[in-house]
């Protein structure tokens, strides 16, 4: 399934294939060509994939060596 828009030119017959990412309207962002979509305030995502980081740099650390 391809993800895009064919348009069409009514007084040429020329046609722009245009992916859904780039037409998309408002603030939110796309990266890696629309693979990843986030919000306006992307910072919370940054945070949370941090949050996850840091509890399993913890876990690894702190409980795995005590129960070796």
């Amino acid at each position: 399934m391809e993800n895009s828009i064919i348009y069409q030119n009514s007084k040429k017959s020329e046609k722009r294939k245009v992916k859904i990412y780039q037409e998309w309207k408002g603030n939110n962002k796309f990266c890696f060509k629309g693979k990843i979509y986030v919000g306006s305030e992307y910072y919370y995502g940054l945070l949370t994939f941090l949050y996850l980081i840091i509890n399993y740099l913890i876990y690894v650390i702190f409980i795995i060596k005590v129960s070796e």
